[in-house]
């Protein structure tokens, strides 16, 4: 979070349209797919200007990798994107939305990542218009990767149907890969019942605490997601077939699962953060039970002591012989006579 404000902050006073990378040039890798009825054709592509659209048939090009500013205004230059649209590809801390142009859909989505209790995003966009899909990848490990196989494989009816069916797919794909961050924040939360029940500590609560801020993270990205959904759900134009729309209903079934999921996580965690209190209360009470207990033990004791420490030599207890022993014995019984009164009173339960 504090990652995208930067990235807003540095693009204070800008000019609109105009792009912004990560930095230094990064990695990037072009594919280009021809699809039809008989399967998939990929072609690495080493230059923008080596795509060759290819009019009658099913265009996927997929980019890998946004931080080459030279690569993505070629790209724009290449497909007519406006600047717009290229700088909302390229600025990684923009919001998931879907945008409705005369002849062509423009998409942007995160797909997450859960490892070592931390949550990453990465930042897709998509550009769809007759024949043409445009894909843009922030990382260079492929996400899509299960898609393209599925298409190579002829599994489905990826290949079998239009580019808004493409669009789908992908936008599904990525919504089954929520299911997996959700799998493995339960086992976190799991994890960190148990840790309530067994062994609460300092450590323990700063854990829910930033759990509970990415799954609420988490949410608000949902929403959107569920909100571009309904977008095309609802779209009146002729890229979108109402076949591929009424695929678009499991979608929304999927996400409206996954933000109850969220949402169950949520109240979960609160109530893990209260029962965290709960207990590391109970167990200071039980501390300061044990030290009370002790104190009041050894209070009438310091008293004896306290007498007979003073030096009078009135003390007639002084010169008796069984003067020390009746002293400790009595101190014993005192000490024993408290200790069953506390139990009888359940003062040690």
């Amino acid at each position: 979070m504090n990652h995208d404000l930067k990235q807003l902050v540095k693009k204070a006073g800008l000019p609109p349209g105009t792009i912004r990378t990560g930095g230094a040039k990064g990695p990037v890798s072009i594919s280009h797919m021809v699809y039809h009825r008989d399967g998939l054709e990929t072609k690495l592509i080493n230059q923008v200007s080596d795509i060759q659209f290819v009019a009658q048939q099913k265009n996927w090009v997929d980019v890998m990798g946004i931080d080459d500013a030279d690569v993505m205004l070629n790209m724009g230059k290449k497909f007519q994107l406006h600047p717009l649209i290229l700088e909302d590809i390229c600025n990684t801390a923009q919001l998931p939305k879907c945008d409705e142009h005369d002849d062509a859909f423009f998409m942007m989505v995160k797909a997450i990542s859960f490892n070592d209790s931390e949550i990453s995003f990465e930042h897709i966009a998509f550009y769809m218009r007759e024949n043409l899909m445009l894909s843009f990848q922030e990382h260079t490990t492929d996400t899509f990767h299960v898609v393209k196989q599925r298409m190579q494989d002829k599994l489905g009816k990826i290949t079998k149907k239009n580019v808004d069916y493409l669009l789908y797919a992908l936008l599904d794909y990525v919504i089954d890969t929520y299911f997996v961050v959700l799998r493995k924040i339960d086992a976190q939360v799991t994890l960190l019942n148990q840790e309530v029940d067994e062994n609460p500590n300092s450590s323990t609560l700063k854990n829910i605490q930033s759990l509970k801020k990415q799954v609420l993270l988490l949410k608000r990205y949902f929403w959107y997601i569920r909100d571009i959904i309904l977008a095309l759900k609802k779209t009146d134009s002729p890229l979108f077939s109402k076949k591929t729309q009424k695929y678009l209903v499991d979608c929304h079934d999927h996400i409206a699962h996954i933000i109850d999921i969220s949402e169950s996580f949520r109240e979960e965690l609160i109530d893990l953060t209260e029962r965290h209190l709960s207990a590391i209360n109970m167990r200071s009470n039980d501390i300061m039970k044990i030290l009370t207990i002790v104190a009041a033990i050894f209070m009438p004791l310091t008293f004896l002591v306290g007498i007979y420490g003073m030096n009078f030599k009135a003390m007639p207890e002084l010169d008796w012989p069984w003067g020390y022993p009746v002293l400790m014995g009595s101190m014993v019984v005192l000490s024993v006579g408290l200790l069953v009164f506390f139990k009888r009173k359940k003062w040690l339960d």
